[in-house]
């Protein structure tokens, strides 16, 4: 999904790509087209969209996992 592969990475493609799906309005995209560094621009919304996904699901079946007693913290 991510072109370069590097998450998560400061400004780059995929919290560029999380930015756009999640509160587009606040990007800039006039400066992640004048960059010097090329990565910031293979972010996409959908990119976000399915970041947001993947982590969303993850974090539901974490929880879930903690309600059935299928995954338990260590304590230490």
């Amino acid at each position: 999904m991510l072109a370069t592969k590097r998450m998560p990475g400061h400004a780059q493609e995929f919290e560029t790509s999380i930015a756009l799906h999640a509160f587009p309005e606040l990007v800039r995209q006039s400066v992640i087209a004048h960059q010097d560094d090329p990565e910031p621009a293979q972010a996409t919304a959908e990119k976000g969209r399915q970041l947001a996904e993947i982590a969303i699901t993850g974090v539901v079946a974490f929880l879930q996992g903690m309600l059935d007693g299928t995954i338990r913290m260590p304590v230490d």
